[in-house]
């Protein structure tokens, strides 16, 4: 098949504990020849922590900066809710509702609006992370998805 017939690659398999004295061996017999590409577990394992040291602390500067976003949002939407209720809040008190309960009432409100919304982040967000858990399996993101978009 071939003319000259060459080695393609070489899979070596040691035992538990001398990773590292089989990766110093083959590096000193390849030395610096970059015909001779090397990949070792010690190597990668050592790589991927790096990356995912990057993923977390990308992902929870995102999800900061998203839960800085919604706390916002949050207050923005009970401030504009008192301003829009004031008339209603002023027909309150004049009939008889102290300061103290009107503020004890949108205290509930906003308690209220703040339990139903962690709920539903908790039960919606949970159910589709567990939907698209098998994206995280590059065996599956990378032939479906990727070529679907990337074309």
């Amino acid at each position: 098949l071939y003319h000259s017939p060459a080695i393609r690659e070489i899979r070596i398999d040691v035992a538990d504990g001398y990773e590292k004295q089989a990766l110093e061996a083959l590096k000193q017999i390849s030395g610096n020849n970059s015909a001779i590409r090397r990949v070792s577990k010690i190597e990668a394992v050592s790589v991927m922590s790096g990356a995912r040291t990057v993923m977390l602390v990308l992902g929870g500067g995102a999800a900061l900066l998203l839960a800085f976003v919604g706390i916002l949002n949050f207050i923005n939407v009970m401030s504009m809710d008192i301003t829009v209720r004031k008339m209603e809040l002023a027909i309150l008190e004049s009939i008889g509702m102290e300061k103290r309960k009107v503020r004890r009432m949108l205290l509930f409100e906003g308690l209220g609006y703040a339990v139903m919304t962690l709920l539903l982040s908790a039960t919606l967000g949970n159910g589709l992370s567990m939907a698209f858990s098998p994206c995280s399996n590059s065996r599956w993101i990378t032939p479906r998805l990727l070529t679907r978009f990337f074309r």
